[in-house]
């Protein structure tokens, strides 16, 4: 209590000693010489509350708050807070609650300027105070009301609710029926339902979303509308402060999704409310129920893992049940599968770095070696050997030498020449072939007949454009020297034995 003069320290020491009477007379003299100190007055009215005179303290603080209104801007913000705080404790002494927290809530709009400061801080005693007096059936009408206002049809737009998501009309609840499903949503929830009340009105703030929705989901759930209660739960979550760790949020999830049958995420989200709040028995009870319908796999995870690991194993299980054309594959992975199985054929065992080096040759030149069993035997040929003198690492990076121009004039001599056992070609034939260019391409200048394949119902390849014709062409003789260059050394390590490691350094 404030002290201003002796007498008033006379009925301080009185009240410590819980010497009421005498500390009331005592300030009484003292307001009686003094009628403009409000602070005695103030001190005389919790006096009369001790002695449980409430219909004067209520008189008296009455009577100083007229005072302050008079004084006006005279008036400190923390002695107006102190006048109203004991008003609101004499209206609760009296029963009169609902009137009590109406004071208190004007008194924070007046007084409090910032939360937190001193004059925010003396409220909440009272306030508490208040709040624990709520029946469920007011809270619960309360809850409801403010449902009803957060659905209602937003400025913007008519078909979306002020906070709320509208309920289809053929779904909605009525607004009595809405009343009673969350007065006994808040059946054994009433302390937390309380907390809700507490923080909305005493840091001034309307009701969160998501408080709004978590006690729509409970009230619907309830009703038997399990589709429409999964979507406010996943609303209630999604909205939660702390990015998600919200426990009642997973809790509420967590029951609409037993309710429409989905176990196995009803249980990862009550497991997760019970880590965000241990102890608490309605979630061990929910979560332990909802793991009792999970496979035996599954409750070893979640028991032993939690929700990391539990969530981790649901991915690999949802991937490993895609259709092949859905699964994540990395970039290449069919590509890489094809042409191992087409090695396979050749080389059933390889060491890895010499089959990670195949991969890594341009496809087309890839390809082209599978189709000659002697060009990939001379390819393979030579990785091993660099792979075996060199190590993996070298092999890496280690390029196949270009063919010279000494090694392309031997090979096309060879080639024009024939190889010795072999039916030569007579060259001089292919000047008395017919030109057969009846079909023209783009631009070309034939005679639009068909060719003597397309007569006979042969095959016919497609032809390309001419642009894409000659670098085709290009391409097939590079690949071709290449060929020629690779079935050259396979033939000569076959009658040769290997290079030593001196040579592959020259090569190099």
């Amino acid at each position: 209590m404030d002290e201003s003069v002796p007498v008033t320290r006379q009925a301080k020491e009185a009240f410590e000693k819980e010497e009421y009477q005498t500390s009331y007379l005592l300030y009484s003299e003292q307001a009686d010489a003094c009628p403009q100190d409000l602070v005695v007055r103030r001190n005389r009215c919790v006096v009369l509350l001790k002695l449980k005179r409430y219909e004067e303290a209520k008189q008296e603080i009455e009577n100083v708050l007229t005072n302050l209104r008079q004084n006006g801007e005279k008036t400190s913000r923390e002695s107006a807070a102190k006048t109203y705080v004991l008003n609101a404790a004499c209206l609760l002494a009296m029963g009169q609650v609902l009137d009590a927290i109406k004071v208190l809530r004007s008194s924070l709009r007046e007084t409090v300027q910032s939360p937190g400061e001193d004059v925010h801080q003396m409220h909440f005693p009272a306030l508490c105070c208040a709040v624990g007096k709520l029946g469920r059936d007011w809270m619960g009408a309360y809850y409801a009301d403010r449902i009803t206002e957060a659905e209602k049809p937003a400025t913007h737009s008519s078909r979306d609710g002020r906070a709320l998501k509208m309920v289809p009309s053929s779904m909605r609840i009525q607004k009595d029926q809405l009343r009673r499903l969350v007065s006994m949503t808040l059946k054994g929830r009433l302390a937390e339902g309380r907390s809700f009340l507490l923080q909305s009105w005493g840091l001034q703030r309307r009701l969160g979303r998501h408080v709004l929705a978590m006690f729509r989901a409970y009230a619907y759930l309830q009703a038997g509308l399990h589709d429409q209660a999964l979507k406010d739960a996943n609303m209630a979550l999604a909205y939660s402060p702390g990015d998600g760790h919200w426990a009642r949020g997973h809790a509420v999830l967590g029951a609409a999704l037993a309710a429409n049958l989905e176990w196995q995420r009803s249980a990862l989200h009550y497991r997760h409310a019970m880590e965000l709040e241990p102890g608490f028995e309605e979630f061990e009870s929910c979560a332990q129920e909802s793991a009792e319908k999970l496979s035996m796999e599954e409750q070893r995870v979640l028991r032993t893992g939690g929700t990391k690991s539990y969530s981790k194993w649901l991915e690999e299980e949802k991937e490993r049940n895609l259709p092949e054309f859905l699964k994540k594959r990395p970039k290449y992975y069919y590509y890489y599968e094809w042409m191992k199985k087409r090695i396979a054929e050749f080389y059933p065992v390889l060491p890895d770095p010499v089959l990670d080096k195949l991969l890594d040759l341009d496809a087309d030149e890839l390809d082209m070696l599978l189709q000659y069993p002697e060009a990939i035997q001379g390819q393979v040929t030579e990785f091993l050997d660099v792979y075996e003198t060199k190590g993996a690492e070298f092999l890496a990076t280690y390029r196949t030498p270009q063919l010279s121009w000494d090694e392309v004039k031997a090979l096309q001599n060879k080639a024009a020449l024939g190889i010795e056992g072999e039916e030569q070609l007579d060259v001089s034939l292919l000047e008395h072939l017919p030109e057969d260019t009846n079909h023209a391409l783009l631009g070309a200048g034939g005679r639009g007949e068909l060719t003597e394949a397309e007569r006979s119902g042969l095959p016919v390849r497609p032809q390309l454009p001419p642009d894409a014709a000659r670098d085709r062409m290009a391409l097939e003789g590079s690949l071709q020297d290449r060929l020629k260059l690779l079935e050259h050394r396979a033939f000569d390590s076959s009658s040769t034995p290997p290079s030593s490691g001196a040579d592959m350094d020259a090569m190099d």
